[in-house]
């Protein structure tokens, strides 16, 4: 499986410890339960050999790491999560093309429930958002930060991550 990676990516050698993960979707699957792993790679046409390789690679990453992934709203779920900051953590919300299957009313909620989180952030209890969504040109990695209220573009990319080209100290082509 070969990824063309672009550009410079940012540098990531400071340490950081995971203190929690979790996910929900209105549909979770569970690559654990019989049937749903072979669901997921149905998605991907036969001839997407690259593709069915990082899914599958997905799938193994996924058995060995658990997440809990919660049957609910994106809005909903993020009301909770986002509540209150959590001092002496970094909270990072990730999306990944999603944007594009909820309704105009589901979009917005998702952006006020994060922005308002944002405001709510501190520097002792940062915010970030991460995603993954169709842009202008590809699919962009854009990240919001906060207290900063900085907003990133880092990078353009392949919808099925068969390659990246980052941004960091650039600007974009």
């Amino acid at each position: 499986m070969v990824i063309e990676w672009r550009g410079t990516p940012p540098d990531l050698r400071r340490a950081l410890r995971i203190e929690s993960r979790a996910g929900c979707d209105i549909a979770p699957l569970d690559v654990d339960t019989p049937g749903d792993a072979e669901r997921v790679t149905s998605y991907v046409w036969a001839d997407q050999v690259d593709r069915y390789r990082r899914v599958t690679g997905a799938i193994e990453l996924a058995r060995r790491h658990p997440v809990r992934v919660a049957a609910v709203t994106a809005g909903d779920w993020l009301a909770d999560e986002l509540a209150e900051p959590v001092p002496g953590v970094a909270t990072v919300v990730m999306q990944s093309v999603m944007s594009q299957y909820l309704s105009t009313e589901a979009r917005s909620r998702l952006r006020r429930t994060i922005r308002s989180a944002g405001r709510r952030a501190t520097p002792d209890a940062p915010l970030a958002w991460l995603r993954f969504e169709p842009g202008a040109r590809h699919f962009e990695l854009r990240l919001a930060l906060w207290p900063q209220g900085a907003e990133l573009l880092l990078a353009d990319a392949h919808p099925h991550g068969a390659w990246a080209e980052w941004f960091v100290g650039a600007e974009p082509r």
